[in-house]
């Protein structure tokens, strides 16, 4: 069944080792590199899925939060199942009915689930569910985890068709390392994305001050002009101006200020300004 969305894990597929048949060979290490690199570059997020999918011998993966039983899922992550299926079908309508979300919540999160352990072919057969969303979404075996995100439920699950067979226990101790890693990826996540929202209204701040500001690194290159250093050196007439840039650094006309700026920038960069 597909369990939910998530914001997850990245790699690149170059580290990768893939056989004939698309599985990954190196065990679940890349993969759960990918979800790191995921945490920080969120564009990435696709990547791991489709990683994590490959891991479990199969196309589909899902990502999702959810806080509640019947609560519609959300901030959702899903790879090798048209989107189609996933807005119209499982979003919709279908997560109500998913079976496989009361066997994740009967007990501790941070454990993944066979979902052939609990839903015999006669059950499968019985359930709106399998029989109306499900198998029509291609899918027939299912391995899924919930971990605690900032107080809601994240469920991350690979789906198999029914082709590919059910799981093995050692394929769902591999996905039990991946699992194991989410609440250390979120982590991470919330701490880029607070230190990316302080530098931004830090950059904003300097922007809003009248006074010229020009950051540079120990080797006089430039990291940041504010608003005002920008109007100040544009409107300077190119001859004349004390300050320019040069290749990316800056550079003061008199020498003898140029030698002593650049004294006191290495002094600043070294902590003894």
């Amino acid at each position: 069944m597909v369990h939910g969305l998530v914001r997850v894990h990245i790699l690149h597929m170059k580290d990768v080792v893939l056989l004939g048949g698309g599985v990954i060979t190196e065990g679940a290490d890349p993969v759960i590199a990918a979800f790191y690199r995921a945490a920080l570059e969120p564009l990435q997020w696709s990547v791991a899925m489709r990683a994590f999918a490959l891991l479990a011998g199969g196309e589909v993966a899902c990502c999702f939060l959810k806080a509640e039983t019947g609560a519609v899922p959300s901030r959702g992550y899903v790879t090798g199942l048209d989107q189609s299926a996933w807005e119209d079908g499982y979003r919709r309508y279908y997560h109500a009915l998913d079976p496989g979300y009361a066997v994740l919540t009967q007990g501790p999160p941070g454990r993944m689930h066979l979902m052939q352990d609990y839903f015999s072919d006669h059950a499968v057969a019985r359930s709106e569910y399998f029989q109306d969303f499900y198998l029509r979404a291609g899918v027939r075996y299912s391995c899924s985890g919930v971990v605690r995100d900032n107080g809601a439920l994240t469920i991350l699950s690979a789906h198999r068709a029914a082709g590919q067979g059910p799981y093995d226990r050692n394929t769902r101790g591999q996905l039990q390392r991946v699992l194991d890693h989410l609440p250390h990826v979120f982590r991470l996540r919330d701490t880029a994305q607070q230190a990316q929202a302080h530098g931004a209204l830090a950059w904003e701040a300097l922007d809003a001050l009248p006074r010229a500001i020009l950051l540079v690194d120990a080797c006089l290159r430039l990291v940041f002009m504010n608003l005002a250093a920008q109007r100040l050196l544009a409107a300077a007439p190119q001859a004349h101006t004390l300050i320019a840039l040069r290749g990316g650094g800056v550079q003061v006309r008199a020498s003898l200020l140029q030698q002593q700026l650049a004294q006191r920038v290495r002094q600043a960069c070294a902590g003894l300004a």
